[in-house]
């Protein structure tokens, strides 16, 4: 549970940093969006990542902008790990919320095999 807040709590604050603010004389504007997270277990994982969680990010940033999310999936006792990365654009809202369930489908297959 406390990896679900965390995991929404950067997101809002990724999302927040790195937002388009305009004051009275310079623009930031966002590059890219890096999103890491880290989980240990099955549960962790189903609690933790949800395509559903990128929603907000999606309707607040702009078009073109690239992101970026990697999930590392580790056993209990750290003896195995695996990661995956998806990379794309902002505007291709569906084909990453598909991305995203892949890989959370490999990770669980990972914590599945012994």
């Amino acid at each position: 549970m406390n990896s679900k807040i965390y995991f929404l709590f950067l997101l809002f604050t990724t999302s927040m940093a790195f937002s388009q603010i305009k004051n009275s004389k310079n623009i930031i504007k966002t590059e890219a969006i890096d999103i890491k997270v880290s989980v240990d277990s099955i549960d962790e994982l189903n609690h933790v990542v949800s395509e559903n969680d990128f929603d907000d990010l999606f309707d607040i940033e702009s078009n073109n902008q690239n992101i970026s999310f990697e999930l590392k999936c580790s056993k209990e006792d750290k003896s195995k790990s695996i990661a995956f990365k998806i990379s794309g654009k902002i505007d291709e809202k569906q084909v990453f919320k598909k991305q995203i369930r892949e890989i959370k489908e490999n990770c669980k297959n990972f914590y599945l095999s012994k």
